[in-house]
Order: structure tokens, then C-alpha cells, then sequence
């Protein structure tokens, strides 16, 4: 029998249909199962209860961020603590100590005692009152009060030295030739001192009492300088002196006074002056020269020559002496050559006077 060629449309069999179909419908289930539209676990089995395995797989997702800075975070839960209320350092000490209302000696802490059975320390910072027999020095509080020491009294100043105004301890002393300048603070006194005492006088000092312009007298701040060329004063004699006074408060009256004491021995005045001149020298010096006599016994211990110059008034301008270096020498009727030479300080020199004292 002859074979008829395949017709070019082929025509599947009823039962090759049915099997492309199932095939087909268990494709379309196998993809609709890994389609976008996923089921999740969580909402179907919301009645599911998490084993022990599931939590901690939880928490080490929820840590995954954690351990990617390679540290070991610990969390660990705060302890409820009771705030109690806070209590001065006294009051805590005195609470401890099971007093109220007791001073607090403040000493320092003792050394810590060995116990069976220590105490619980205190939560405050506050120092416990020491026991006697830790700090024995320190006093128990008591009911009795505690006795104060007196504050010492502050130291009085001195009194007053009464010789800051100064006082003659022999009366009979007189000035002449006074001739002054003052200049606010600074004063200068030029004059001759004549010793009316009855004896003859050594120590002898010039000094002033100072004024202000209220006529109050100065006390504080004063500085003084005198000067008197003979240090023994014959009785009746004539003596020129200079005093140099400088006050921090401004001087407008000077009252002079003299201070001395009686000598054992008198000076004598009993000489001569011969062929005596006067010059003004090339640094315009006021000089005199002369002789001096003896008249009396040899002289043991120095011979003075004084030579005081005044203007028309006369007032001291100033005053020079010269000092023989061998008084032995000069004995009855020898004599010894001098010159003293002055400076006028811008005065007009109208006269002179020559003296001696000699011991």
C-alpha cells in the first residue's frame, strides 16, 4: 500500500492537546510562585510563637550595624538608686555622732582602726567627728561654754620726747647780730652767742623752735645743723655761730634757743692783735691778717683767732677762725701770725671784729 506524503498543516491528536495543556497549567503555577507578588511568613503565621532560636537571630540583625565598627557593645540595665536628701557636713556628724544641735570640733580624720566587724561607710563626704582617743589634743563638746581670750590691746605709741622742743639748760644766754633767711621749708641763722651765765659753758648748741602760719609750733620733720667754733665758752664772751634748719612744712617764725653745760675749766681772753689788715682776694674772699700776742702764761691745749664780719646794720654776714697748730709756743709776749679769709655770700662787708680764746 502506498504511503501518502504528510500534509504540509499537521493536525494534533485530541490527546497531545490535553497533554500540551497540563503541561502548560503546571508551568503558570510554577511561575507564579517566584513572581513580585510574594507571601509573607509573618502575615500568615502571625499566630506563630518565636522559638528561642528566631529571637536571637533577631537580635543579631538588629546588632549588624553595631559590629561593623568592631567594638562589643554591652547594655547594661541602670540600678534604681534612692535619692536621699542631703545633709550638711555638720549635720551628718552630728547624726552619726547621735547628737543634735552640738557643735562640731573641726580636727582631722583619724587613722583607720583594724575590726571584726567595721562599720558602713557613709555615703556623704562629710568629716566625722574625731574621738579623744584619736586626736587627743582636740576638746569634747560640752555643755559648759567655752571661755574666750581677751584680743590684746593695741600697742599705744610712745610719748613724746618733751626735748624735741629743746630748752636752755643754763639761763643767761643772750643772741646778737641776728641775720636770717627763710625759704618755705630751709632757713639759714647767722649770729653771735654772748654767754651772761656766770660760768663758763661747754657743749653749748644752737637750735630753733619752728613756726607755721597759723603759729603753731612744727614738731615732725625737721633736720638741723649748728655749728659754734670753740667748744668751751668763756664767761662775757662774744661767739659767732651758724644754724642750718630744714622743716618739711613751711617755717614763717624762728625762736632761737641755746643749749649747754657748765665747764670745769675757764678759756682765757686776755690777748693782743697788732699790724692786723684787710683784703679782698682774687675769688673775692674777705681776708684778714694780723698778729696775735700773749700776754699771759704759756697756752696748753689750743689758741683760737675768731674773725666775724657785719654789714651796716650789724647784722652777721659770716664768720671764720683760725687755729694755732703750737699754742706752747706762744707765751708772754710772743706772738703768732694769723689770716682768715671770709666769703661775703653776696653781702656787703662794712666792719670786722677779731677774738681769741686760748686753754
Amino acid at each position: 500500500m502506498l504511503k501518502q506524503p504528510k500534509s504540509p498543516h499537521y493536525k494534533p491528536s485530541p490527546i497531545m492537546m490535553i497533554i500540551v495543556l497540563l503541561a502548560l497549567i503546571s508551568l503558570a503555577c510554577s511561575l507564579g510562585a517566584g513572581s513580585a507578588k510574594t507571601v509573607r511568613i509573618k502575615n500568615t503565621l502571625s499566630t506563630l510563637t518565636p522559638t528561642a532560636a528566631a529571637v536571637s537571630q533577631a537580635a543579631a540583625a538588629t546588632e549588624a550595624p553595631n559590629q561593623l565598627s568592631g567594638s562589643l557593645l554591652i547594655t547594661v540595665t541602670p540600678t534604681r538608686v534612692r535619692h536621699l536628701p542631703t545633709l550638711t557636713p555638720t549635720a551628718m556628724a552630728n547624726q552619726m555622732a547621735g547628737v543634735t544641735n552640738q557643735p562640731v570640733i573641726s580636727a582631722p580624720p583619724a587613722a583607720a582602726q583594724p575590726s571584726s566587724n567595721p562599720p558602713i561607710a557613709p555615703t556623704s563626704t562629710a568629716t566625722p567627728t574625731p574621738s579623744s582617743s584619736a586626736n587627743p589634743t582636740a576638746t569634747p563638746p560640752s555643755s559648759a561654754p567655752t571661755p574666750i581670750s581677751p584680743a590684746p590691746l593695741p600697742t599705744l605709741p610712745p610719748a613724746p620726747d618733751p626735748t624735741e622742743i629743746p630748752k636752755s639748760e643754763v639761763p643767761g644766754w643772750s643772741f646778737a647780730g641776728i641775720r636770717s633767711s627763710i625759704d618755705q621749708g630751709n632757713a639759714t641763722v647767722l649770729g653771735e652767742l654772748i654767754n651772761n651765765t656766770g660760768a663758763p659753758q661747754t657743749e653749748v648748741q644752737v637750735s630753733a623752735i619752728l613756726y607755721d602760719q597759723y603759729d603753731r609750733v612744727i614738731i615732725d620733720g625737721i633736720d638741723t645743723l649748728d655749728y659754734v667754733p670753740v667748744d668751751i665758752v668763756p664767761v662775757g664772751a662774744r661767739i659767732p655761730f651758724e644754724l642750718v634748719v630744714e622743716s618739711d612744712q613751711s617755717i614763717y617764725r624762728i625762736d632761737l634757743v641755746s643749749l649747754s653745760a657748765p665747764a670745769d675749766s675757764a678759756p682765757r681772753q686776755d690777748f693782743q692783735f697788732a699790724s692786723v689788715s684787710q683784703r679782698i682776694d682774687q675769688a673775692g674772699l674777705y681776708c684778714i691778717g694780723g698778729i696775735v700776742k700773749n700776754l699771759g702764761s704759756p697756752l696748753a691745749e689750743q689758741l683760737i683767732v675768731l674773725a666775724t664780719t657785719y654789714d651796716s646794720h650789724g647784722q652777721v654776714v659770716s664768720f671764720g677762725e683760725h687755729a694755732e697748730g703750737s699754742p706752747g709756743r706762744v707765751s708772754a709776749d710772743q706772738t703768732s701770725p694769723f689770716e682768715i679769709c671770709i666769703d661775703p655770700v653776696g653781702q656787703q662787708i662794712t666792719s670786722h671784729e677779731l677774738r681769741a680764746v686760748g686753754l
